[in-house]
């Protein structure tokens, strides 16, 4: 075992990287302030936390074509025009995200930008509207972006419907303990991405394996959970309450793939099942249509429904001989 700690590069509670950047996001950006009084163009932004796949390319030009004016993209990567020039924005668009809001406050600090919101990332066609309509609200250019919507998505309205209607011949499983169900409603914990309405919109079946401490903590627990996913999802509700059952339940789930951020979850692929993480969502309209065609890939593999018997284990991880055909 080496001596040294490990520092995880995130924010949220990590103390060791907390005030990494504070002479940066603080001290510099107050620095290159412009003076008190001088014009700002109220079409400005800054978009915090959208930085690598949090923003596509076509989002930024969908975002562009309606008259926003994108100050600087900041966060989880850093860049020194993006902090320089942070103070010459009128609106800060905040991505929910916990493991950032260490430096969100930093940037925020003493700041002269005179507003901020915080709308749902861009993550589903319904999301990706939502989102386009808050930023081009907030920044005073809303005249047009409706007709602009419209536009888009009759662009990708064949393809879209015709994935959804296979999807709603497959189903994706989820697992979560009833007493921290917010692990799949609040997308801050999921680096944005809302898993839950997402799925629904796209017409996949929603199973959701529930560990249950007590009767009443399940109900609730089932009830947040029903009210993220949204009116017209297809929800079937399982509960388990010790490690052996939930296995059991994975190898009876129809679903085709399993929710998991471990790589090759062997609980899963042991079980037969695909594996999704948050890397495959992508926010946007082309990355919605993107992200249902990968999902609809890991359901319909034959992959691991042929050889998961090869890969089961037990609950401590040990190798189970395989089962079934010879």
């Amino acid at each position: 075992k080496h001596p040294l700690p490990v520092l995880y590069f995130r924010g949220g509670d990590n103390l060791d990287l907390k005030d990494f950047y504070r002479e940066v996001f603080v001290g510099a950006r107050l620095k290159a302030a412009p003076a008190k009084g001088a014009k700002r163009s109220p079409r400005a932004v800054n978009l915090l936390g959208y930085t690598g796949h949090q923003l596509t390319q076509d989002l930024l030009a969908l975002l562009q074509s309606t008259g926003v004016e994108v100050n600087g993209v900041l966060l989880p990567n850093v860049n020194l025009p993006g902090v320089l020039n942070f103070e010459k924005a009128a609106v800060n668009v905040v991505l929910p995200n916990v493991d950032l809001e260490n430096f969100y406050q930093q940037l925020h600090e003493e700041t002269s930008v005179p507003r901020s919101i915080r709308p749902e990332a861009p993550y589903g066609m319904a999301g990706a509207e939502r989102w386009l309509r808050a930023v081009a609200e907030a920044a005073g250019c809303s005249a047009g972006v409706d007709a602009r919507i419209r536009a888009e998505r009759r662009l990708r309205q064949e393809a879209w419907q015709a994935s959804v209607r296979r999807a709603r011949g497959r189903s994706l499983a989820f697992v979560v303990r009833d007493t921290e169900p917010e692990g799949l409603i609040d997308s801050a914990l999921n680096y944005g991405v809302p898993v839950l309405p997402m799925t629904a919109e796209m017409g996949f079946g929603i199973e959701i394996l529930v560990h249950s401490s007590s009767p009443e903590k399940t109900a609730q627990a089932q009830a947040k959970l029903r009210a993220r996913a949204g009116a017209g999802a297809r929800l079937t509700f399982r509960t388990f309450q010790t490690p052996e059952e939930m296995m059991r339940l994975l190898s009876e789930s129809p679903s085709g793939a399993v929710l998991s951020n471990f790589f090759f979850d062997w609980r899963a692929t042991g079980s037969g099942k695909s594996i999704v993480s948050l890397q495959h969502f992508e926010p946007g309209f082309d990355g919605a249509q993107r992200t249902i065609d990968r999902l609809l890939g890991l359901c319909e593999t034959g992959l691991y429904r042929g050889y998961g018997r090869y890969l089961r284990r037990d609950i401590h991880g040990r190798r189970l001989p395989a089962v079934g055909r010879s």
